[in-house]
């Protein structure tokens, strides 16, 4: 994976007026999932608690992504033959929350750009998601690659603490615009 090195105290909205690094990314766009490249992502799902026959429906159908940004504001619409999905994140460090739509608790999202080096181009975004009960957490590390033809997500699940308990899948999505 791609280093980005955030600390919870660096969090923008932590230490002051925020605006976008400059030269940040902008990852507005047509996506598609890239099956072949992607990660297998059986282990999350149940350990999100995603119910068999939804993680089936999941697994083969194809994932479109239409993501709106503007300065601070990120509009991100997930589509599958299955479910759609419209989320809004702050890229500011601003707290947000939405329903989960497994468990139906309202978890809490802080995004924000975060400088990185490696082979990424461009900044990496990042998201630290919390559910209420303190049982798991997740960061969700973004970045274009391959001349910005290439969404690539890493997602790390935490579950209630140590290594072992720690999941991360990787997801490409194709640029379709």
């Amino acid at each position: 994976t791609l280093p980005c090195t955030a600390q919870p105290s660096t969090i923008p909205s932590q230490v002051g007026p925020y605006a976008l690094p400059e030269g940040a990314t902008d990852f507005s766009g047509k996506w598609v999932l890239d099956h072949e490249r992607s990660g297998d992502p059986t282990k999350m799902l149940i350990a999100l608690g995603v119910p068999w026959a939804a993680r089936k429906a999941l697994a083969h159908c194809e994932r479109h992504l239409l993501i709106e940004q503007d300065e601070l504001s990120w509009t991100e619409t997930i589509s599958t033959s299955v479910v759609s999905k419209t989320s809004h994140l702050w890229l500011d460090g601003r707290p947000t929350t939405e329903v989960s739509p497994v468990d139906k608790s309202l978890v809490t999202k802080e995004t924000y750009f975060e400088a990185q080096s490696g082979e990424a181009e461009g900044s990496c975004l990042v998201s630290r998601t919390r559910w209420p009960d303190g049982d798991k957490s997740q960061v969700t590390k973004r970045w274009l690659i391959d001349g910005g033809q290439t969404y690539f997500v890493v997602n790390t699940l935490v579950l209630g603490g140590g290594d072992d308990s720690t999941i991360s899948q990787e997801s490409y999505f194709n640029r379709e615009d």
